[in-house]
């Protein structure tokens, strides 16, 4: 949507599960926005799907297809039911933290080469000392005294922070 003017929004372009090479936005749950080497990105996740669609919108006219995640394939295993989605930079690099409701964790996907993402971590409930992410649901990041953060919401009543570097 073209906000440009907000007491006059227009539609940019629409993209739908299943065309034109989109192939993980079934019920598309969150996106979260990344610029990578200069170029625009939106990150969705597909709760149905158990995936994450990467979707070029540089010419938000004419959005494509980056690349599609899905859970299983690839070395990926925390994004069974995606929910919430936030990308961060790190020491040079494009990141995007996903949590997963059914796997009860985190997925955390470098994006650096957004047409080709690769997994750099999985996290899960009652594993190395990550206590609540029980259908881990909302993300955010923040940077607190050079460090970056991902706090993430469950429906368990919990809290979990994690530490990213």
């Amino acid at each position: 949507i073209d906000i440009s003017d907000p007491y006059a929004p227009t539609p940019a372009a629409a993209i739908r599960d299943g065309e034109d090479g989109f192939t993980e936005l079934d019920w598309a749950e969150d996106v979260a926005i990344a610029q990578i080497s200069g170029r625009t990105y939106a990150v969705v996740t597909a709760h149905i799907d158990d995936g994450v669609q990467i979707i070029d919108i540089s010419d938000p006219y004419a959005p494509t297809p980056a690349a599609a995640i899905r859970d299983g394939e690839d070395g990926f295993t925390e994004l069974d039911r995606t929910v919430g989605v936030a990308t961060t930079h790190i020491s040079g690099r494009a990141y995007a933290v996903v949590t997963s409701s059914n796997d009860d964790g985190v997925q955390i996907i470098d994006i650096s080469d957004p047409y080709a993402p690769t997994p750099a971590a999985a996290i899960r409930d009652g594993e190395d000392g990550f206590t609540e992410l029980d259908m881990a649901r909302g993300v955010a990041i923040t940077q607190i005294s050079g460090r970056t953060y991902a706090v993430t919401t469950s429906w368990s009543e919990g809290v979990q922070i994690i530490g990213l570097g």
